[in-house]
This record gives structure tokens, sequence and C-alpha cells, in this order.
């Protein structure tokens, strides 16, 4: 019995220390950026809609690949670790067959190099025994590529040679089980493999984390090799609802700002109760495509009001509650032009974050440019008029806002639906 105690005791002081290895916690690390950076891809092809006898035979090769490492993991445990510059270099190319795709829209060879992309990272993190140990398991993973190529006809044929795979690979095990001499096995309280490595995790760790990281924006903003198309981005404004009616084009700009250099600009104007109605809501925005950087809205140039017609009287920050659970602050300015008053809201926003702090605005706009969330941005004004007290206005607005807020969306990501491609440049 205390035989039985002090072998427990050492068996579990050796799984901590197995989980304290840098190289699981490399892996780890690597398999949440990959998960993260490419979770569309991988979306697209565990849980995006296929035919039903595809999509669960791809989760069933996932789930079988689990299985076979969890029957491995005693030899597992007991297999030298050491990052591989090997697995950094693979890593590299089916980064670069990622982006290929992205350019030229092929989504079968984006899905093929980030599945892929896992055996790379095994190798990166525990080198060449590992995968030679998991070798049966990762390449039976690589059976879901085939699964999502749709022009491949009988892929039943691949569903069938799976279940044969799996089945004859557990024979395989039991008859190697069955001849294995009884001195070839662990000796109980010998010392791992694993124990004795001494390799560096930082730095290959660090680079295949930058490749993972960059490669989902490369894919999506290098348009092509070739002259670029000119791009036309198009500007739906919302429908209005809960009582508002619009959009309706607003036949002047004599309330617009000016962002002359915008990629896109669209005005119109949302009524109450009818059409002409002094209490209309009149919404601006301009809009930056994803090749362009935040700092160009900022261009003296562009303003929020035309100077050489209105004159602003009063500027704020307001606090506007949305809901019981939202809330949103906007930038407050009164204008005046003559007899005529107007009050504006207006924020701005870098890939679909709202945001009235410019230095905030810059960095999330520097974050844009590394991550796979990478959209355009611009700014969204809406304004109206008062007579004796902005308080009026003020009430309109955000009455406004309460109902639009949501909808209002649309408008921070039109190059995701909205684009129109136009014949080739020079």
């Amino acid at each position: 019995m205390l035989n039985n105690g002090i072998q427990r005791s050492v068996s579990s002081s050796s799984r901590l220390s197995f989980l304290k290895q840098r190289a699981l916690w490399s892996f780890f690390s690597l398999f949440i950026a990959w998960a993260y950076y490419f979770g569309d891809i991988l979306f697209s092809i565990f849980f995006s809609e296929q035919p039903a006898l595809i999509l669960w035979s791809t989760r069933a090769i996932a789930f079988i690949t689990i299985l076979l490492i969890y029957i491995r993991r005693k030899v597992l445990a007991n297999t030298f670790f050491t990052s591989s510059q090997l697995g950094l270099l693979g890593l590299f190319l089916l980064s670069a067959g990622f982006i290929l795709g992205g350019v030229y829209s092929i989504h079968y060879v984006e899905q093929s190099s980030v599945m892929l992309m896992l055996p790379a990272i095994v190798m990166t993190t525990f080198g060449p025994a590992v995968v030679r140990t998991l070798l049966f398991p990762l390449l039976y993973l690589m059976l879901v590529i085939p699964l999502q190529d749709s022009a491949l006809q009988h892929r039943s044929i691949i569903i069938w040679s799976a279940l044969i795979l799996f089945l004859g690979y557990l024979g395989f095990l039991r008859v190697v089980k069955f001849f294995k001499k009884p001195n070839e096995a662990p000796v109980e309280g010998a010392t791992p493999l694993w124990r004795f490595q001494n390799s560096r995790w930082l730095i290959p760790t660090l680079i295949a984390f930058s490749t993972l990281m960059v490669s989902p924006w490369l894919g999506g903003n290098i348009r092509s090799f070739y002259p670029p198309k000119h791009t036309e981005i198009i500007l739906r404004a919302p429908l209005g609802t809960d009582g508002w009616q619009g959009p309706q084009a607003a036949k002047s700009d004599l309330w617009a700002p000016v962002y002359s250099n915008a990629s896109a600009k669209l005005a119109a104007l949302y009524f109450t109760n009818s059409v002409g109605s002094p209490e209309s809501i009149f919404l601006y925005t301009a809009y930056y495509d994803s090749n362009r950087s935040f700092e160009e809205m900022l261009d003296p140039k562009n303003t929020m009001y035309n100077r050489s017609v209105w004159k602003k009287i009063a500027a704020q920050t307001t606090k506007v509650i949305l809901n019981d659970d939202e809330s949103t602050v906007v930038l407050e300015v009164a204008l005046q032009a003559g007899a005529i008053t107007r009050l504006v809201w207006y924020w701005y926003y870098i890939a679909g974050v709202s945001t009235i702090d410019l230095s905030t605005a810059d960095f999330l706009d520097k974050v844009r440019v590394v991550s796979k969330h990478a959209q355009g941005s611009g700014c969204i004004a809406l304004s109206t008029s008062f007579a004796a007290s902005p308080v009026e206005a003020r009430e309109r607005l955000e009455k406004f806002l309460k109902v639009m807020y949501g909808s209002l969306d649309v408008l921070k990501r039109p190059e995701i639906t909205y684009t129109t491609l136009t014949q080739g440049g020079k």
C-alpha cells in the first residue's frame, strides 16, 4: 500500500512537471492564435452550411483525431520535445499559400493552408520526435481537407476510407502492443525524455505567432498583383423604423460636413411625422476605405460643418442612454447661421468600433492593420434644428439614436457587402 502511494505521488508529480513544460505553453499559445486569427476559415470547415453527411463526417474526423492522440498519451509523455525551425519554415510557406488564396479568392486553398498549419505548429513547438509519434493522427485530421472540395465527386469514398483507416490503426496498435517485449515498456518511475530537454521556445513562438497574426491581414488586404481595379464603395442608409420615415435623399448640402477626400459620402433625411417636417434628422457619413489611414480624415480641410456658413456657439460631449444596458458618448456642437440654429452629434469609428477620442482612434487604426478585422474608418454625424433651446434638439436626436443606433452599423463596414469593381487601373 505504501508503494502504491509512492507511485501515485511520483505519477502525480510527473504529470504536474509535464504540464509545466515550455513546449506545451508554446503550443497552447500558438493553437489559440491559430484558432483566433483563422476562426472564420475554421468556422467554414466545421460549422458552415454543408450537406449533413459532410459536416458531421468532418467533425467526426476531428473527434477521432483527438481520441487517437489521447491513446498515444503515454508514448507522447516519454518523447523528447525540442523546438524545430523546420516547422517554422513550413508555417511560413503555408502562410504564403493562405495569402495567395485570399488574393485570388480561392477559398479551398485558404482552408487547406489553415488545416496544414496545425502539423506545422506541432513541429515548431514539439519537434520531429513528437511528429513521428503523432504522424498518423495528424495525417488523419488532414482528411477533412478533401471533404471541403465541393467539386470533388464521390466524397463518400473519403468518409469510408476514414472509417477503415481508423479501425485499421486501432488494430495495428493492438498488434504492436501484443508483440512488444516487456523490457521495451517504460520503466515505472524512470525520468521521461522530455525532462532532459533544454531548447529555447520564446523566439520560435514569437516568430510563429507573428506569422499567424499577419497572414490573415495580408490575405485580406493585398487585393491583386495586377494593376488594381478602382473600387467604388456604396454607402446605403438604413431604413427608418419605429415612427421614423426615411431615408430620403438630402437636396441641399447646406447642413452637410465637409470631407472632400473621403472614399465615399452619404447624406440622408429622416422624419417623424411627414416629409418636409421641420423636426427632421439629417444624417451624414464619410467613409475611408481599408487601404487608407485614419489620419487622412483629420486633414485640416475636413470639417464637421461648413465654416463659411456656420458659426460654432457651443461644444461639449453628451452621454446618450440607448437602453437599460447600453449607452454611448457623442461629440456635440451647436451651430448658428443668421437666425437658424442647429445641433450636431458626431463620432468616429475604426474597423467598426465607435469612439470620440482621437488618440483611441489612432491606436485602433494601428491595431486594425495587424488584425484580421481590417476594415476602414469614418465618421457619422446627426443634426437637427432648434429654436429657443438646444434641449429640444437633443431630445429629438436621442429619440432617433435609441431607435436607429444599431441600424447605423451598416455604414461602418460597407466594404463587406456594398462594393463595385470598375475597369482596371493603369
